[in-house]
């Protein structure tokens, strides 16, 4: 059971931190991060770290990062198993594709290697890198050899994934001369960009969106030597929403300390709740939902509601919307076909397992709830190995013990401690 007499206190974002550790493999620059979360995905970041030679060390809930790599390992045939972190993939893709490797395989989960790289890849081969994809029985396998020319031009597909232009804007901070990079689609989350924005001024970086191309103000591979950047990392608020939706669904306090320094869309998720109806109270520095207020529909919902800047949400929303008898309209779900899971089939068959009603129609997803005063009997929900689905459920069983829940131990993606719900 959480623990209602104290602030909670969330870790770091996966997010920022696996921005800042790339930033790290790019400037001259000793990194010390307090509030570290050691998920498996910065876990998996840190082993590439390890494999390379870029020195760091754990202390309690600290990291502290060495500057430059070791250049003995420099020159070797690298081998990486990523595993399912396609974040990490994503973001180290490009760190790889310039860095003058004799050859780099980099090993892919089932389940990421059906996921989107290739707008990425053809991109970077595009600027002068020489990377190929192949297939191996379920898994897949990237290979990357030293590239043929650094040509700094940069086309990319950026409707898929938010972070292939992220892992782009990392690599040009390092440029001693303006990178600009045209995309040839809308941004698939904008607000993610921000997150990057916000990122690169600590490291002396700036960068302009405008029209179809974004421009990196490069700060020079030298531009931090013999600096160094100690940041206390803000709660993740990707993970602070399962907690708003259990101190909603339980009707206790569960204060979580306020937005920080640094832009993380998924804070915005307030925003929504209190479009459903539900309040908040604050003290000091924290927020909590109001357990004394019970949220009605509103009648002046504004539908459907737009997470397409925050997509990481939407299965928690569609599931606190059902519990709270509210049909809800979602927008923006088209990125959710990309994800761990399908997480659109996976909303639509929880749901209907727990009685209610839920269909996907022109980028809608539909949630109708059913009568959930009791819910006595065993009805088990699938998590598809995703930790977003895991965390939701484990909300939902605090409040209906009889749930079943296939997998919990997929959170340790996110969380770098046992599921806090149980």
């Amino acid at each position: 059971m959480l623990d209602i007499s104290s602030p909670i206190s969330l870790k770091g974002s996966k997010s920022v931190i696996n921005r800042l550790l790339c930033m790290s493999l790019y400037h001259d620059v000793e990194l010390q991060l307090e509030n570290i979360n050691l998920c498996n995905d910065v876990q998996e970041m840190l082993g590439i770290f390890k494999l390379i030679g870029k020195g760091y060390s754990i202390s309690a809930d600290k990291l502290n990062v060495r500057r430059a790599c070791d250049e003995a390992n420099h020159s070797k045939n690298i081998e990486i198993n990523i595993s399912e972190s396609g974040t990490c993939l994503r973001f180290i893709l490009t760190y790889f594709a310039f860095a003058g490797y004799d050859s780099v395989t980099i090993r892919l989960g089932e389940r990421l290697s059906q996921r989107p790289i290739i707008p990425l890849v053809d991109c970077l081969n595009d600027a002068g890198a020489n990377i190929r994809l192949l297939q191996r029985f379920s898994e897949g396998q990237i290979y990357i050899e030293k590239y043929n020319e650094k040509k700094h031009y940069f086309a990319l597909n950026s409707s898929e994934s938010s972070q292939f232009l992220t892992s782009i804007i990392l690599y040009a901070s390092s440029l001693k001369k303006q990178t600009k990079i045209t995309l040839n689609a809308d941004i698939a989350s904008l607000s993610y960009i921000q997150m990057t924005a916000d990122i690169l001024k600590m490291f002396g970086v700036s960068m302009q969106y405008e029209g179809n191309v974004v421009t990196v103000n490069g700060a020079g591979e030298t531009c931090l030597a013999n600096t160094s950047i100690t940041y206390k990392l803000d709660p993740d608020y990707s993970t602070a929403c399962y907690y708003w939706f259990y101190s909603y669904l339980l009707r206790k306090p569960l204060f979580i300390k306020k937005i920080g320094s640094i832009s993380q869309p998924d804070y915005k998720f307030l925003d929504v709740l209190r479009q459903l109806g539900i309040n908040f109270i604050e003290k000091d520095d924290y927020i909590s939902v109001n357990p004394d207020y019970s949220p009605l529909p509103n009648p002046h919902l504004p539908f459907p509601i737009d997470m397409s800047e925050m997509p990481d949400q939407i299965i928690t929303l569609s599931f606190l919307a059902f519990c709270a008898g509210i049909k809800v309209c979602i927008k923006g779900c088209h990125t959710l076909f990309l994800k761990e899971s399908d997480r659109v089939a996976g909303i639509i068959e929880n749901v209907r397992l727990l009685g209610g009603e839920a269909h996907y129609s022109d980028d809608v997803l539909t949630i109708v709830p059913a009568e959930l005063p009791k819910l006595e009997s065993v009805i088990p929900l699938k998590t598809y190995g995703d930790h977003r689905f895991a965390f939701t459920f484990l909300v939902l069983k605090e409040k209906y013990p009889c749930l079943e829940i296939d997998d919990i131990d997929c959170v340790k993606k996110s969380y770098d401690r046992s599921p806090p719900m149980v």
